[in-house]
C-alpha cells in the first residue's frame, strides 16, 4: 500500500531543521505509529534521510520537553493524524 499524505496547510517553524512544523512532525510520528511503521516508508514519504530525521526529532523533542503547552498541542496533533491515517488504511 502506498502512503498518501494530504497537502500540509500549517506554517513551518523557521528554526526547525528543514523548516518542519510541529504539525508536520506530528504527521511524521503518526506514520511511524500506523501502517508498516518503518523509517524507510517515513523517509520516502517525506523526502528526508536519517540525518534529517535525527535533527528534526531532536529539535522538536527538546522544545516539547521544555514547554508543556507545546507538548499538549503535539499530542492533539498526533492523535488527529493517527486517527486520520487509521481511517485511511481501513478503507
Amino acid at each position: 500500500m502506498t502512503l498518501e499524505l494530504p497537502e500540509l496547510t500549517s506554517g513551518s517553524d523557521a528554526d526547525a531543521p528543514l523548516r518542519i512544523s510541529l504539525a508536520e512532525f506530528a504527521r511524521m510520528m503518526a506514520v511511524l505509529n500506523t501502517g508498516d511503521r518503518s523509517l524507510g516508508t517515513l523517509f520516502a514519504a517525506f523526502g528526508i534521510d536519517e540525518a534529517d530525521w535525527q535533527a528534526i526529532t531532536a529539535h522538536w523533542m527538546r522544545l516539547i520537553a521544555r514547554d508543556g503547552r507545546l507538548g499538549d498541542q503535539f499530542s492533539a496533533l498526533l492523535r488527529q493524524e493517527i486517527s486520520r491515517l487509521l481511517d485511511a488504511y481501513s478503507r
